[in-house]
């Protein structure tokens, strides 16, 4: 995992995972990682985050959660900027508890979702043929303020290269069972701590961070990944020492 510094306002991260799973010959499956947009208006660094995705045309982009902004027009702003992301096999994301707190349904959220160009999967799970393999991609409810059913999102597509659980909130990872097949949770919610004020900042972590604030953890049954976001929220909605971030992930024959 490397980090290196982006276009003003936020961080790259790079992150290579090599697998068993994949074929010897089949090419690297990329990705890109973005959580806690917290979406209120588009801003140059919003621009020069399109740019990079589109200028490294990975197979999905992810999201996990907290995309919006308390209020169903962010919506609006997000299919801008969202669908001109253009990765090859589509944009798939979860709920996060901001999205809960919005009080729809289901069924309405998934139809904002997609009118911003993204499929919204709540306790259920995609296959999806790439040329590196058959990908499952899951998505569970938020563990904060929503419905999360492991069971059910992790019931159909096993069999699949590789799986990919998407859950805002880490704690989902201290759940997964190391019989699920999954190989990646990601996860975000945490902000990384944004204001990271040294030794204090843990203390303010958010409800099911589950012990994982930021970065790559091995798992007993693959890899958790933590999201530090790309936004910010707070009575002082600012970053110290910590960066927002969009992350890259190549995952290679092992």
């Amino acid at each position: 995992m490397a980090g290196t510094e982006g276009p003003p306002g936020f961080q790259v991260e790079e992150v290579t995972i090599r697998v068993e799973s994949l074929r010897r010959d089949a090419p690297a499956l990329r990705f890109a990682h973005l959580s806690d947009i917290h979406m209120r208006a588009l801003r140059p660094r919003h621009e020069a985050l399109v740019d990079l995705i589109a200028e490294r045309k990975p197979d999905f982009v992810f999201l996990t959660g907290d995309i919006n902004s308390h209020h169903p027009a962010t919506w609006d702003l997000l299919k801008e900027l969202i669908g001109r992301f253009a990765p090859r096999h589509g944009v798939f994301a979860c709920p996060g508890n901001w999205e809960a707190g919005l009080l729809l349904r289901d069924s309405t959220l998934k139809e904002l979702a997609a009118g911003a160009g993204t499929e919204l999967l709540i306790n259920e799970s995609r296959t999806v043929q790439t040329p590196s393999g058959k990908v499952r991609i899951a998505g569970v409810g938020d563990l904060v303020a929503g419905w999360p059913d492991f069971e059910s999102a992790l019931r159909e597509g096993r069999g699949c290269d590789y799986t990919i659980l998407l859950s805002h909130a880490p704690l989902a990872a201290r759940f997964v069972k190391e019989d699920s097949g999954v190989d990646l949770v990601l996860s975000g919610h945490t902000h990384g701590g944004q204001i990271r004020i040294p030794v204090v900042w843990r203390w303010f972590q958010p409800s099911c961070h589950g012990g994982f604030p930021a970065g790559l953890y091995p798992m007993d049954w693959g890899y958790l990944y933590v999201n530090r976001g790309f936004g910010s929220v707070g009575y002082a909605p600012v970053r110290f020492r910590c960066p927002a971030e969009v992350t890259f992930f190549e995952v290679k024959p092992g």
